[in-house]
C-alpha cells in the first residue's frame, strides 16, 4: 500500500481508499494496519493506536464492561488500567443500561469512561457535535449520565490534560547526564522534589499534583489511624487512672535521672548488678 497525501478535510476519504486497497470492497479481514501520519504546526507529538474491529458470532452472554473483549485487550498492555481511557461508542444504540455500566466501577479504568455518539454520514464536525450534545441532553437514559463523561469534546479534553501532564514531567528531566556530578545533582533535585510533594499532601493538604489520584490523599487515613491509636491507648488497662499509671516506668526514669556520683551507678541499676 502506498502513501496517500490528503488535506485535513480529505482524511476520511483517504482512509476509505486505503481500506479498500488493503481489504477490498468486500471488507475482508486482514492483519495489515493503516497508519495515519498527521503533520501540522503546533500539534503534539502523540501516537495513538486504534484497537481493531472485533467480529464475533452473537451469543447469549453477558456484555458487562468487565468481560468486554476490548477492555481485556487493553489490560494486556496496561495491566493496572492506570493509563486507560475507555471510550464507549454508539451510545445511542443501546442507551438503556449504559448509566449503570459506566458507574459500576467493576473494572479499573484510570481515566474513566467517555460516552460518545459516532459520526454519522456526511455531517460536518460541527453538526455531529451539535447532534451528539442534543442526544445526551434529551434522551431519557443518556441525560442521567454526568456531563463529565459524555461527548467527544470531553474525550479530547481528557487526552489534552494527560498529554500536558506528561510533557510537563518530560520537561523536568535533564537532557543528558555526562558526569557523576551531574547525576548526583539531578538525583538530589529529584529527592528534594519528592520531599516537597510529601510535605504538600501530608502536612499542608495540598493535592494539586494528584487531582485524579485519591490514593495519594493519605491525610484522612493518617487522622483515622491516630484517632484509633488514641482510643486504644486510653482504653488499655495500663491507662486506668485509678491505678498507678506507668508507676514502674516512672520509677526507672527517676532512678536513672537522679543524683549521680562519679564511678557509681544509680540505685536501680546497682540492684541489678552483681559483683564478682
Amino acid at each position: 500500500m502506498g502513501v496517500i497525501p490528503a488535506e485535513e478535510f480529505q482524511i476520511v476519504t483517504a482512509i476509505n481508499i486505503a481500506t479498500d486497497e488493503v481489504a477490498g470492497r468486500g471488507k475482508s479481514i486482514y492483519n495489515t494496519s493503516i497508519t495515519l501520519v498527521v503533520k501540522k504546526h503546533g500539534i503534539p507529538d502523540l501516537t495513538m493506536i486504534d484497537l481493531p474491529g472485533l467480529l464475533r458470532v452473537p451469543v447469549h452472554a453477558t456484555d458487562d464492561f468487565s468481560t468486554c473483549e476490548s477492555i481485556r485487550m487493553s489490560q494486556q498492555v496496561d495491566k493496572t488500567g492506570e493509563s486507560t481511557l475507555a471510550v464507549v461508542t454508539k451510545a445511542d444504540k443501546e442507551p438503556e443500561e449504559l448509566l449503570e455500566k459506566v458507574t459500576a466501577n467493576d473494572v479499573n479504568i484510570g481515566f474513566g469512561y467517555v460516552c460518545v455518539r459516532n459520526h454519522v454520514g456526511d455531517a460536518s464536525q460541527e453538526e455531529a457535535r451539535k447532534e451528539e450534545a442534543g442526544l445526551f441532553e434529551t434522551n431519557t437514559h443518556l441525560s442521567s449520565i454526568d456531563k463529565s463523561m459524555v461527548g467527544v469534546p470531553v474525550d479530547c479534553e481528557k487526552n489534552r490534560a494527560k498529554l500536558k501532564a506528561n510533557v510537563s514531567e518530560l520537561e523536568k528531566m535533564p537532557e543528558a547526564l555526562s558526569s557523576i556530578a551531574e547525576a548526583t545533582q539531578t538525583l538530589m533535585r529529584i529527592i528534594g522534589a519528592a520531599k516537597e510533594s510529601l510535605k504538600k499532601f501530608l502536612w499542608r493538604r495540598e493535592f494539586d499534583e494528584f487531582p485524579y489520584d485519591n490514593t495519594k490523599h493519605g491525610t484522612a487515613r493518617f487522622v483515622e489511624m491516630l484517632n484509633k491509636f488514641s482510643d486504644d491507648l486510653h482504653n488499655c488497662k495500663e491507662s486506668n487512672l485509678a491505678k498507678d499509671f506507668l508507676a514502674e516506668e516512672i520509677k526507672v526514669l527517676e532512678d536513672f535521672r537522679g543524683i549521680k556520683v562519679s564511678n557509681y551507678l544509680p540505685s536501680f541499676a546497682a540492684k541489678h548488678c552483681s559483683v564478682s
